[in-house]
């Protein structure tokens, strides 16, 4: 009897714990509900590229698959079934809508080298930085951190619709507006929808 009473206790005490200290978190998503009904309500199914540099706590790349009939340009993750062609051009695109210039890029590199190992990685050993296991060393990902300066740098140079273009492309979902330097960059955006700080262009 102690013991059912305590696991009833404590099961009690834990949920609402839970529950307080996620409230929050939920109340907070109910605001992406109308942005969602809008991308659901368009008459084909869509690819859209979510920027947020509000370091938010939710991540519009995996929830649009969840709550929408659409798919995303650029995921949160990469994984082995993904040409690194692919992977590459993504990660670029989002580095550009984050305005890392040339000049930027070796402090941004420094800065942020794990997260570029976290794109650019062809194993888990050089995703985690294992040395433990030198067989299984990835020389590919060093092969890749070598040449990611020069291909950032020719990238930027390449006219910014045509590189978008290279995949299907129907809608940015920006959290904020988006930056002037890149609306220069993007002569064809047009905006569709504003509400709760939430920008769809289309392109």
């Amino acid at each position: 009897i102690f013991i059912i009473l305590a696991s009833v206790i404590y099961g009690v005490y834990n949920q609402a714990t839970v529950y307080k200290k996620y409230y929050s978190y939920y109340a907070g998503l109910q605001l992406y509900h109308p942005v969602f009904e809008w991308l659901n309500k368009q008459p084909k199914e869509c690819v859209v590229l979510a920027i947020d540099d509000s370091k938010g706590t939710y991540h519009l790349d995996t929830l649009i698959p969840v709550f929408t009939r659409c798919d995303v340009y650029v995921g949160g993750w990469e994984f082995s079934m993904m040409p690194y062609e692919r992977i590459l051009h993504n990660y670029l695109v989002t580095l550009r809508f984050k305005g890392v210039s040339s000049k930027d890029l070796d402090q941004y590199t420094k800065a942020n080298l794990q997260e570029i190992r976290g794109r650019l990685f062809s194993n888990w050993q050089g995703l985690y930085s294992v040395e433990d296991f030198p067989d299984f060393h990835d020389f590919e990902l060093e092969k890749r951190l070598k040449e990611f300066p020069g291909k950032y740098k020719d990238f930027l140079v390449k006219n910014f619709s045509d590189e978008l273009n290279k995949y299907r492309l129907d809608y940015i979902l920006s959290v904020g507006p988006l930056d002037k330097k890149i609306k220069k960059q993007l002569p064809a955006l047009e905006l569709l929808y504003q509400q709760n700080n939430i920008f769809i262009y289309s392109i």
